[in-house]
């Protein structure tokens, strides 16, 4: 059965019939984590259902890290009340005294599913069990998830109101009463809802952000010197060989540029203290490989998602993106990107894109990225000083 992409609207819409207004929803995800593609999601829920569809709710949200919860959002974190995830009887109290409990989006269900995650449909059966809404949303679900998890996925998917998956890959896995149940929706990731950017009538505010204007002003200045800029979003993975991989033949590609005039905007997507999603680490790994001079890269601050979109827009000339988000935020600026996958979440974004500028992250390979970025710097150089 082919399940058709359903719009903003569709999808919003479905979601926001489960939640009353002034309702109080239980919100269950990677918020908090000081990763950026996350608070996007949250942003965009937000946005969605508060200001467009006019739920006026209030969101509880369980996180590892209270403080940092919506902490780059503008005023739509008002309608935030983070709760500290590892105390269990006050997430059963709030359970009790929601509307709806919400989960997603996010890859979540995939080889990178973490401790917590993987009590997540638990937690959804049990809010059934007590007779909770419970809706799953922009979510992806990959087979690279456990097969004893994919079981417990489904069945709690089957108890759910709502299912809306991000991409075709998530609908792989679904049980067959799920993919030709009228509850299960395939949507789209929701930071590609980051294309509504800021503009008069806009309902919302752009954060200042001093850290992230100076940053801005640096880019702008290289690029007026007549360097390129070359965005760049890598991430650890599991396998420390795939790593070590990454970093030489990224740390030889840095310093051939590096030779030609580049410059670097490193954007640490995930700045989390578990190894294999500490972006500033690799990330300074990287540069320390390639012997880069200090004054030839800058690490870019966490800001608002919109800061991000428009800092790649106006003020990089390529980007290499490994994050998955990395490639969405590259796509939504326009960016031209050679991407590097390292999950499913990746090839299917990329695949229903048809973007074919990729590799898998253990194939990847300097002269490759050399051979792809060579037109793009020579091009970027040419208008500079036309």
């Amino acid at each position: 059965m082919d399940i058709p992409v359903q719009a903003n609207e569709a999808v919003f819409g479905a979601l926001a019939r489960l939640v009353p207004i002034g309702g109080t929803v239980l919100l269950i995800g990677n918020y908090g984590s000081r990763n950026l593609g996350d608070e996007t999601i949250l942003w965009a829920i937000l946005r969605y259902l508060n200001d467009v569809h006019q739920r006026r709710a209030t969101f509880i949200v369980p996180s590892r890290c209270p403080e940092e919860v919506g902490r780059f959002l503008g005023k739509e974190r008002e309608a935030l009340r983070p709760c500290d995830i590892t105390g269990l009887r006050d997430i059963l109290t709030h359970l009790g005294r929601s509307d709806l409990v919400l989960i997603g989006g996010g890859g979540i269900f995939s080889a990178y599913t973490g401790p917590l995650a993987r009590a997540v449909p638990l937690f959804a059966i049990l809010a059934k069990v007590l007779g909770k809404r419970v809706a799953y949303f922009g979510l992806g679900f990959y087979d690279t998830t456990p097969r004893w998890l994919r079981t417990l996925v489904n069945l709690s998917f089957l108890m759910a109101d709502l299912v809306v998956l991000r991409d075709r890959h998530s609908l792989d896995l679904l049980w067959g009463p799920l993919r030709r149940s009228p509850r299960t929706l395939l949507g789209r990731d929701l930071v590609l809802y980051l294309e509504e950017m800021p503009g008069p009538g806009v309902g919302f505010s752009l954060p200042t952000d001093s850290a992230l204007a100076a940053v801005a002003a640096r880019l702008h200045a290289w690029r007026a010197q007549g360097h390129r800029v070359v965005a760049i979003s890598l991430k650890p993975t599991r396998d420390r060989p795939t790593n070590e991989r990454l970093l030489a033949e990224g740390a030889a590609a840095l310093r051939a540029w590096e030779q030609k005039g580049a410059r670097f905007a490193l954007f640490p997507f995930a700045m989390t203290s578990v190894w294999y999603e500490d972006d500033v680490a690799f990330l300074t790994t990287l540069a320390e490989r390639a012997h880069l001079a200090p004054d030839s890269y800058v690490l870019v601050p966490h800001s608002h998602p919109f800061g991000w979109v428009r800092l790649l827009r106006e003020e990089t000339d390529l980007m290499i993106a490994m994050r998955f988000h990395a490639q969405v935020f590259a796509h939504l600026a326009l960016v031209p990107f050679y991407a590097i996958v390292y999950e499913r979440k990746n090839e299917g974004f990329l695949t229903e894109l048809g973007h074919a500028d990729r590799c898998r992250v253990e194939e990847v390979r300097a002269d490759v990225l050399n051979d792809w970025a060579a037109p793009l710097l020579t091009a970027a150089r040419a208008e500079e000083t036309a």
